[in-house]
């Protein structure tokens, strides 16, 4: 009699690395498109390849979250459009209006990937306002 085999069940295959999505995000990064906001609004997107922001200077621009109380260096390695950070923080239930008492004085807002807690000057919000 014929032996018979015992049959497997399939599973998909171990992932190679990154998808296609996330190689171009990551190229987008390192070109300035896009900025370390999950939810990049200047960024180009699938209906919108060339957004009529990245036409302009500012749309290029990147910030950084300054640590919170001496405001030297930076308080995370992320970095940000001004618009994308100022939008984040206004989710978070910053408005950002009552925030500065004078103009040397920053707004706190938390970084939108690691949750760090550091500040914005007054020309950078209102720069993303």
């Amino acid at each position: 009699p014929p032996q018979r085999y015992e049959r497997k069940r399939w599973t998909p295959p171990e992932p190679v690395g990154n998808t296609l999505r996330q190689r171009v995000e990551q190229k987008e990064r390192e070109l300035g498109l896009r900025c370390d906001d999950m939810v990049c609004g200047v960024a180009p997107s699938d209906e919108d390849p060339t957004p009529a922001a990245l036409q302009s200077q500012s749309g290029t621009k990147r910030i950084t979250i300054r640590a919170a109380y001496d405001g030297h260096g930076n308080e995370c390695e992320h970095s940000f459009h001004p618009g994308c950070l100022v939008t984040s923080a206004r989710v978070a239930g910053t408005t950002g209006e009552d925030e500065f008492q004078d103009e040397d004085e920053g707004v706190q807002v938390a970084c939108p990937a690691c949750r760090a807690v550091g500040s914005l000057t007054r020309a950078e919000w209102d720069e993303g306002a």
